[in-house]
């Protein structure tokens, strides 16, 4: 027991009177020198403070920095913690670049580089790079390379990688839409998805260059805003092209912070285009993307058109996402993003790739047909489960 202050403002109501400290309050004492060693912290370190802050700044904005430093102003000289607080102003200056203090923990380092990036995501990055590079990886070859069978595979990829994002259509009406122009009068934003991204996955010029023909980061930024730009053309409301300006998240997820969209993307494609197979670089692309959520809108769209001209561009077959797979390709992913596990991720491409690779669109009723015999159009919720075919 630690005598100290009795309850002051902002401290919370607890159970048998008892109250929990508020944010500056423990924030001040964690930070404070114990009696018996001077240089032990009581509580947490200074480099624990700064993540701790970096967080709040994540999940927040500089107003909520703003408010917590004024609470500790207040508080400070009632719990003798003027020391204190000089080191927490100091953070937080430094966090919203006041003030030229160093830091230390590895996300304030970060968020202060120039650009700034997600320390956070970069081990998420290199922790898929390890994976990838020890994982024995399938080298499958394009079996729609051109023709018809280029179109169809492109159909279909358009028309799942929308379905999986909650923009469904029939399957004829999507073949109507693609092959004869016929936008959906009640839903013509919807169309446009498709179109949008048929736009792209039917592009042999777009899909022929890979990320290690891409002279410099630079273009890849360009590369991903182009393919944005073109698949959310219908919905001008969703900033076509440019990199979101508030914090997205999916569910208990939050992606990258706006302003370390630029500088995470950039370390993201220098770690994906160091990989030496195709495969390897297509499933870390598609992961930096979807991480990193750099858009309002379309990211995943984004992510599996760059995945697939990775791999189009290396002459190996693409990867379909088909609507019975939808949950288990997400849930791989969120394993990744919340477990670091990479092994779940590469098996459900690899799986994926298999079924892409054994299908025949040279006729697309015969292509649908085959994709139906392995369950590919069942939804998620039946239990139904996609069954791999025999390799072709």
């Amino acid at each position: 027991m630690v005598p100290g202050p009795d309850a002051l403002e902002g401290d919370r109501e607890f159970i048998g009177g008892l109250r929990l400290a508020s944010r500056a309050r423990a924030l001040l004492e964690s930070l404070r020198p114990s009696r018996a060693r001077a240089t032990e912290a009581r509580g947490l370190s200074r480099d624990t403070v700064e993540r701790i802050l970096d967080r709040e700044l994540d999940l927040g904005n500089e107003a909520t920095l703003n408010a917590l430093r004024d609470q500790a102003s207040s508080l400070a000289s009632r719990l003798g913690a003027e020391r204190e607080f000089e080191v927490l102003d100091g953070i937080i200056g430094a966090l919203l670049g006041s003030r030229n203090i160093p830091v230390t923990a590895a996300g304030a380092r970060g968020r202060l580089a120039e650009p700034p990036y997600d320390a956070k995501r970069l081990t998420l990055f290199e922790e898929l790079h390890a994976a990838l590079v020890a994982t024995p990886l399938p080298t499958r070859a394009d079996p729609a390379a051109a023709g018809s069978a280029f179109r169809h595979l492109a159909f279909l990829d358009a028309y799942f990688s929308n379905y999986i994002e909650g923009t469904e259509f029939e399957l004829d009406e999507a073949r109507a839409l693609v092959f004869e122009g016929r936008v959906l009068p009640d839903r013509p934003a919807d169309s446009h998805d498709v179109l949008g991204t048929f736009a792209l996955v039917g592009n042999r010029d777009f899909l022929g260059v890979g990320i290690s023909d891409l002279p410099d980061g630079a273009a890849f930024i360009a590369r991903l805003k182009q393919a944005h730009a073109e698949i959310m053309r219908g919905r001008p409301e969703h900033g076509p092209g440019r990199f979101k300006e508030t914090v997205n998240r999916a569910g208990n997820s939050v992606f990258v912070h706006p302003d370390a969209v630029t500088g995470t993307l950039l370390h993201g494609f220098t770690i994906a285009r160091s990989l030496e197979r195709p495969f390897a670089r297509a499933a870390a692309l598609m992961f930096v993307i979807s991480e990193v959520h750099p858009f309002a809108d379309g990211n995943g769209r984004v992510a599996r058109v760059l995945m697939n001209a990775e791999l189009f561009a290396a002459r190996q077959c693409r990867i379909l996402i088909p609507t019975v797979f939808r949950d288990d390709y997400l849930t791989a992913l969120r394993t990744m993003t919340r477990q670091g596990h990479a092994d779940p991720l590469v098996q459900a491409l690899e799986l994926a790739q298999r079924v892409t690779a054994a299908i025949d669109y040279a006729d697309l009723d015969q292509a649908i047909a085959a994709l139906a015999n392995v369950n590919a159009f069942e939804e998620p919720s039946t239990g139904i489960r996609l069954r791999a075919p025999n390799p072709r």
